[in-house]
């Protein structure tokens, strides 16, 4: 019977802590998103497993995505890391050019890299 008892208590006790570490998870989740949406921060996004494709063939993946703000709701401009493949067409990036004027791809041609960061940023207003 004494053992009954103790299974009963250690229970309630495992079912309060469980349920008092997720109202804290859940408030101080609650308290960074309102912090990051009313700071004028950029706001870094992980992307992953997110093709990216120029003229329909595949060219790599995105790998995140920055929004960069001067204001709480005012965006400035966007951002966009790419990790290109090596099976990708050379001369096909070579030409693709964003908005900003930087090519996709400002390395040498034929340097060794097992992968291929490159940052692309879109500037507009978009108020």
């Amino acid at each position: 019977m004494r053992s009954y008892w103790l299974k009963i208590i250690v229970g309630a006790c495992a079912v309060f802590l469980v349920g008092f570490a997720g109202v804290t998870v859940i408030r101080k989740s609650k308290d960074k998103i309102r912090s990051i949406a009313e700071s004028s921060d950029p706001v870094s996004l992980p992307l992953a497993f997110l093709p990216f494709t120029l003229d329909g063939v595949k060219a790599g993946t995105f790998k995140g995505i920055r929004l960069d703000r001067d204001a709480p709701k005012s965006l400035n401009g966007i951002t966009l890391r790419i990790s290109l493949a090596d099976s990708a067409d050379a001369a096909r990036r070579r030409e693709w050019t964003p908005s900003s004027g930087t090519p996709l791809l400002p390395s040498l041609p034929g340097s060794p890299q097992p992968e291929i960061l490159d940052e692309v940023r879109l500037s507009k207003s978009f108020r």
